[in-house]
């Protein structure tokens, strides 16, 4: 899949493959790889990674997965969680009711 990535933007624009190629991409395309059909993961995990740097957003995202069991974010769930466990996981409260919303 990279390979094709790669090689579209290769012929289509020099510009962004030299950034992707430049960068590790691999693991930004693996995570959206494995929660594409995962919409409200990938939702969810939109809200928490606004303005914040890739880091800080991946290990908040961690935790927050973390909460729930088998690491499975549902609506149902997110609602029943209490709004400070959500902000000891580094949910700021803005978040935490947007995800909520």
């Amino acid at each position: 899949m990279t390979k094709i990535i790669l090689a579209h933007y290769k012929a289509t624009d020099p510009i962004i493959y030299k950034i992707i190629k430049d960068l590790n991409y691999e693991e930004w395309l693996s995570e959206i790889a494995a929660t594409s059909d995962d919409y409200f993961y990938s939702l969810c995990s939109s809200i928490i990674g606004q303005q914040l740097s890739g880091k800080a957003a991946s290990t908040i995202r961690g935790r927050f997965v973390d909460l729930f069991p088998n690491k499975k974010l549902t609506p149902d769930a997110i609602l029943k969680k209490d709004d400070e466990e959500l902000r000891n996981a580094g949910l700021s409260y803005a978040k935490i009711k947007y995800i909520k919303d």
